[in-house]
């Protein structure tokens, strides 16, 4: 299914939303987390904020890393299948990957 920009910005946005909000989770919750984790939420975050103002330009390299960044924080997010805020967080990730790996095809 090809998405159209206006979804992938709002896939991307909405993914930045939601991986912010379950690392904000994480830490009250108290559970232990390595760092390596952590970086890897925030740096899915940043690049889903950062692809949603570059899609203007259509920007495949962007797409390409958002797609594989959202796709390794869903992997990670499911190891946590009990949790309901990292299932949603895991969803939204999938989600923009899919948009982004459609718009990145589009545009090449």
């Amino acid at each position: 299914m090809i998405h159209s920009m206006t979804d992938g910005i709002t896939a991307c946005l909405e993914t930045y939303r939601t991986v912010m909000e379950t690392v904000t989770h994480l830490q009250a919750d108290g559970r232990r987390i390595d760092a390596e984790a952590i970086r890897l939420l925030f740096n899915c975050a940043e690049i889903c904020h950062a692809t949603a103002s570059l899609l203007r330009g259509a920007d495949v390299r962007a797409l390409g890393l958002c797609a594989e960044l959202c796709e390794r924080s869903a992997a990670w997010c499911e190891e946590f299948g009990d949790d309901p805020r990292l299932r949603a967080c895991a969803e939204a990730c999938r989600r923009c990957a899919d948009h982004c790996v459609d718009l990145a095809v589009a545009a090449a």
